[in-house]
């Protein structure tokens, strides 16, 4: 059964408003009014299994109107969340910490610098993608309005399938509300409803995400002050570090650093230094992929590639893939040739949770 919604609100007669109704032929009224038919599709698409929706059309044609009718408890505009100016974001969200940096770096803020910033002063890319955290922390299954419509269209479209990801694995529903079309296939929404058309559609699992190619170079040190402000621990670079850059068209967004560890015995080791991915680029493991090509290449010289990382998104990647072999202070890797002496010298540095890894050859 549809559902009619009718918005209407008085307005004054005054001669200006006259001289609009005669000059356009605007009939005369004393109420300003508009409304919509929903398909009953829409009405019952609760009841119906799915975990994103979206409803996208032109500004004005009744989409944060039809959200607020249909799930006024759930209902959500970025723009009227309080941020307090002086304290950091990661005080402002109601969620354990662990929780909190989990989701701030599910959804591609992983700069744990930035998680000590007031809202106010981070970027545009970076209030989008708090907001979203904030939302699916603090809402069960919220629905967004306005969503990616002050960022930058890259940015939205990445936005987009890391939010897509964090929903599904979180087993939520998310309604994202928004005018552009271009995030759809990024989204990849179970069900799209268009106010203009009164279309309502179930494309799920016929859209698939845009490729994205990483293009790894080797970049010179110059590099390295663009992504100094977004590395977590110490912003310097060791003097004999050697540099690889991912590049997304001719954009660095992800950097590596590494060299060599000088043992007096073991002379095949490599340490990885450094690994940051620019905000507006973190959420699709880059960083990840970006040591993973590096400890291949790395093998093929003969030498062994080893990471001490304090990162809990860094950890957990290495810890599933089968690419990487954990190591611990008390106990030596498995492989003969890993001197003790080196996995307890790194993995305590600056007394930090960490972890240590060795690449292992395809």
């Amino acid at each position: 059964m549809s559902r009619t919604i009718e918005v209407s609100s008085p307005v004054k007669r005054t001669g200006r408003v006259r001289q609009v109704e005669g000059l356009f032929d605007v009939p005369a009224s004393e109420l300003s009014s508009v409304s919509w038919e929903l398909p009953s599709e829409l009405i019952e698409v609760d009841a119906a299994d799915w975990e994103i929706g979206l409803i996208v059309g032109p500004s004005g044609s009744g989409k944060s109107t039809i959200a607020r009718e249909l799930w006024p408890d759930r209902y959500l505009d970025p723009k009227q969340l309080a941020w307090e100016a002086d304290r950091a974001i990661v005080d402002q969200i109601k969620a354990p910490i662990k929780q909190t940096t989990q989701m701030l770096t599910s959804v591609g803020f992983g700069s744990a610098p930035a998680w000590l910033r007031p809202f106010r002063v981070l970027s545009t890319g970076e209030q989008f993608r708090v907001e979203l955290a904030r939302a699916l922390l603090e809402g069960e299954n919220p629905v967004v309005d306005e969503f990616t419509s002050v960022v930058d269209r890259q940015v939205a479209q990445y936005g987009s399938a890391t939010t897509q990801k964090v929903v599904r694995s979180r087993g939520q529903r998310f309604v994202a509300v928004t005018c552009h079309f271009d995030v759809i296939e990024w989204l990849s929404p179970d069900w799209v409803y268009r106010p203009d058309t009164g279309v309502m559609e179930w494309p799920r699992g016929s859209l698939q995400r845009p490729e994205i190619q990483l293009e790894v170079r080797g970049v010179s040190r110059e590099a390295w002050p663009v992504f100094r402000p977004h590395h977590y621990l110490s912003g310097n670079l060791h003097a004999a570090a050697r540099c690889v850059g991912g590049f997304i068209g001719d954009e660095c967004v992800a950097f590596f650093a590494y060299y060599r560890f000088p043992h007096p015995k073991a002379k095949d080791i490599m340490i990885g230094h450094r690994v940051v991915v620019l905000p507006d680029y973190q959420g699709f493991g880059f960083g990840s992929r970006l040591c993973d090509f590096t400890g291949q290449l790395l093998a093929g010289d003969g030498d062994r590639l080893r990471i001490t990382t304090a990162h809990p998104a860094r950890i957990h990647h290495m810890r599933k893939s089968p690419r990487w072999e954990e190591s611990s202070a008390q106990n030596s890797p498995s492989r003969s040739r890993k001197p003790k002496r080196l996995v307890k010298q790194h993995a305590s540095t600056r007394k930090l949770a960490t972890k240590t890894f060795e690449y292992l050859p395809v």
